[in-house]
């Protein structure tokens, strides 16, 4: 199941390290935000807002407590960083139970 379908990583490097907005996760409205589930419109609007004000922000993954993830609008994003590259990758099949 985990490669049913192709896959790219994607990679780019931030110009400006102080162009990141962090939300930390003490600073999640809601706590209940850091768990698996279905996003609600609370969460969109947040997500909304942030994107708004922010080149980049770096948000707390909810599949792990120890993941980040980095979100941003690639047209406000424009020359803050350099062009993405992508590579097609395979997940490693050795995950599959």
């Amino acid at each position: 199941m985990l490669d049913t379908r192709p896959r790219r990583l994607t990679y780019s490097r931030i110009l400006d390290l102080g162009a990141i907005h962090i939300l930390w996760p003490d600073d999640v409205p809601n706590q209940h935000w850091l768990s698996l589930g279905r996003p609600n419109s609370n969460q969109q609007q947040l997500g909304d807002d942030l994107t708004r004000r922010h080149r980049f922000i770096l948000i707390p993954g909810v599949v792990s407590r120890h993941s980040w993830n980095l979100i941003f609008d690639t047209g406000k994003a424009a020359g803050a960083h350099d062009e993405a590259v992508g590579d097609h990758f395979a997940l490693d099949r050795r995950l599959q139970p």
